[in-house]
């Protein structure tokens, strides 16, 4: 696919950020892009973009979707931007391509971390809740996460949930990596940790159900999210 001289000049990217898109953009005001909002995909629903004038420096090396879906609130985490590019502007195949998948290695890492992951719950899965423990025979959400990336990643983490949430640095919900750790407020002093698998999924232990993958995006786990942190996983080689 590729945008020609005589094209409609529209381009459709699932990118979480614009930081790869060319800086030769329409500006924003000129054309009114929308976002359309991926729940609703299915019935061709859009949510317009509100007035430019949030974004009067809009350069496309810094503004990211986490901005744009919290200035138009839209609740969905993934959106598909259209831009509009000026007259005449042509890409190839292959500069679209880099602008629509991430970077081979990139996902390659991912994709370990995920595996990682998964290789951990697939010896813990159904483990029960226990306050304190810290084995298979019993353990709590924080324990579970101190061992899991002690396990796999060779990264001592602090031993409480709260103690956790000072951890690395703060992610939006829509820039997930998987690996990343998530807290949710599940009592008035009671803090709640899981790690982030992909595909809108975590792994933490439930007290009902013990270690489960669950769904991040469900009304509970929604209502009670906190914040999200990244740990230093770079450069780190996965356990499996």
């Amino acid at each position: 696919m590729s945008i020609s001289p005589t094209s409609n000049f529209f381009f459709v990217s699932a990118s979480r950020d614009l930081s790869g898109l060319p800086a030769r953009l329409e500006p924003v005001s000129s054309f009114s892009p929308s976002f359309t909002d991926c729940s609703a995909l299915c019935r061709y629903d859009t949510v317009p973009l509100q007035q430019a004038d949030a974004f009067p420096q809009y350069d496309s090396r810094n503004i990211r979707m986490a901005s744009v879906r919290r200035f138009n609130k839209v609740k969905s985490s993934f959106l598909v931007l259209i831009v509009a590019f000026w007259p005449g502007l042509a890409f190839s195949d292959s500069s679209l391509d880099s602008l629509l998948n991430p970077p081979a290695a990139e996902q390659s890492y991912s994709n370990e971390i995920q595996n990682a992951l998964l290789a951990h719950y697939s010896n813990w899965a159904g483990t029960r809740h226990k306050l304190g423990g810290t084995g298979t025979n019993g353990v709590d959400c924080s324990s579970f996460i101190q061992t899991l990336f002690q396990d796999k990643f060779q990264l001592r983490l602090p031993r409480s949930s709260r103690e956790q949430m000072t951890m690395g640095e703060r992610v939006d919900l829509s820039d997930l990596r998987s690996g990343d750790l998530l807290f949710f407020r599940t009592g008035p002093t009671r803090r709640h940790v899981g790690v982030y698998v992909g595909d809108n999924q975590f792994m933490h232990v439930s007290t009902r159900a013990g270690v489960e993958i669950a769904k991040l995006f469900s009304p509970y786990w929604q209502r009670h999210f906190i914040t999200a942190r990244r740990v230093g996983l770079a450069g780190i080689t996965p356990s499996n």
